[in-house]
């Protein structure tokens, strides 16, 4: 989905609230896409609007339980908020699912 692809490239370049606008526009294509969501919770976790990144994180892992982007931010999240026991079960299930995943660079920070 393009939309989604504009969105990525934008969350790379750290323009997140822009992102969010453009990954809106790829989930009004397809509302269970599920990189869309879990690029829009990367956008609101770097926002610092961790329940709402949930939210989203939450319905890309009810798509795919073993999405490891959703599973990174989704433990970054909790991290965020003081959840550092389900910020270590979401870090610990990544790693197990794919422990070369270039996506586990993000948990620098979060437990493991």
């Amino acid at each position: 989905n393009a939309w989604d692809g504009i969105g990525w490239s934008l969350n790379e370049l750290g323009n997140y609230s822009q992102a969010i606008v453009y990954l809106d526009k790829a989930l009004e294509i397809d509302p269970h896409y599920k990189w869309s969501l879990s690029n829009i919770g990367w956008s609101l976790n770097e926002l610092g609007n961790y329940s709402q990144a949930i939210v989203y994180l939450d319905k890309a892992l009810e798509i795919d339980p073993k999405h490891i982007d959703a599973l990174v931010f989704k433990s970054q999240a909790l991290s965020n908020i003081g959840n550092q026991t389900g910020a270590k079960y979401y870090s610990d299930k990544a790693f197990d699912i794919d422990p070369g995943s270039p996506a586990l660079k993000r948990l620098t920070g979060t437990p493991r």
